[in-house]
């Protein structure tokens, strides 16, 4: 199953950025504001990137990898560096910018497992979803490394981060009763899914309500959207075998989902292009979710809008190829259409197309 926060914030190309991006989160997560980035390019570090106390106060090493081939391809080997470094760690991660991977999670634990089975420090993994989900519990640590989703004026607005901001409010704001159904439905509780990924989706669709709608015409989105994570855990922490607490927050979902379909009715040129990606991917992830197979309809509907957003008679390769991966028969391909999203937005984030406000018209 893809962590629901891993697409809302791409992973960055730079290892350097990388690293800092993880030490934040780490920090977060273990409430450690002595862990350190060790040493610097070129100098002897054992295969630790960033130490200090975890939240147990025991001293932790972190080597970090953008790949998760990287690790795959000699986790072992990785390892026994970091049995040099000094003083002596008692526990160790790898930490990747690449989404969760099944076989690589057992061949970590199967490597831990054998390590302190012989006295010495366990090991585990961090993967993108991970790190996104310590680094949104901090403000001031997220608006370091991703300001634009801290913005509240939509004045000086790239028109590329306004359409990235449409394609992932049409992806989440659209899909509010699945995710409160997919992590708080009796699935959601058998995978033990955290209840926090609920206020990270809201989250993201107010900052995306911000950037693509206005703080003023998207001041009711927003204002609902706080009332509604509200509800939802209130519902959570009720007793469901005295009445049904969950019909009050999922009816609030249907009527915020009703305002952010509204939002298309004010677009057009490529705003209304991104916000119909946005659409279109998340009716496919919800297929992708239940294993099934990608109709042709919907396949063919969302290669046009992309064509249309990018303005480019073809999409481009890395998503083409993407798309192409999805076989709902393999583990896994439940995050495609997650990994799409995420490839959209960096596409628009990072490439200057020119807008073309007749193309929507065509």
């Amino acid at each position: 199953m893809p962590t629901l926060s891993s697409s809302m914030l791409p992973p960055p190309k730079s290892w350097d950025e990388f690293e800092d991006i993880t030490h934040s989160a780490l920090k977060i997560k273990w409430n450690s504001p002595n862990l350190t980035r060790h040493g610097h390019l070129g100098q002897r570090q054992s295969g630790v990137d960033i130490y200090g106390p975890n939240e147990l106060g025991a001293l932790a090493g972190v080597q970090c990898k953008l790949s998760a081939s990287e690790i795959s391809a000699g986790s072992t080997a990785l390892v026994e560096l970091a049995d040099d470094f000094e003083p002596a760690l008692h526990e160790f991660f790898f930490a990747t910018a690449s989404p969760t991977d099944a076989a690589l999670q057992r061949e970590i634990r199967m490597l831990s497992l054998s390590r302190v089975g012989s006295g010495r420090f366990p090991v585990g993994i961090f993967f993108w979803g991970d790190i996104v989900q310590e680094l949104i519990k901090d403000k001031a640590e997220l608006c370091k490394h991703y300001p634009q989703f801290c913005t509240d004026t939509t004045a000086t607005i790239d028109e590329n981060v306004r359409h990235l901001a449409l394609v992932s409010l049409a992806y989440y704001g659209l899909s509010l009763n699945f995710y409160i159904e997919l992590i708080f439905g009796e699935f959601g509780r058998m995978a033990q899914e955290d209840p926090r990924q609920f206020s990270v989706i809201t989250r993201t669709v107010s900052a995306c309500t911000n950037v693509a709608v206005g703080p003023s015409d998207g001041e009711l989105i927003r204002r609902h959207l706080a009332v509604l994570d509200s509800r939802v855990f209130e519902a959570y922490e009720a007793d469901e075998d005295t009445y049904n607490p969950w019909r009050s927050p999922q009816d609030l979902a249907n009527e915020i989902e009703a305002y952010v379909r509204n939002v298309e009715y004010t677009l057009d040129g490529r705003g209304l292009w991104a916000f119909r990606v946005g659409v279109l991917l998340a009716r496919w992830g919800h297929i992708a979710l239940e294993e099934g197979a990608f109709p042709e309809g919907l396949r063919v509907k969302l290669e046009a809008a992309l064509k249309a957003l990018f303005q480019q008679d073809h999409i481009p390769a890395e998503i083409a190829a993407e798309i192409a991966s999805y076989d709902p028969t393999r583990i896994g391909s439940s995050s495609v259409p997650d990994n799409v999203h995420a490839l959209v937005r960096e596409h628009l984030r990072f490439e200057n197309v020119a807008p073309d406000p007749g193309q929507a018209d065509a």
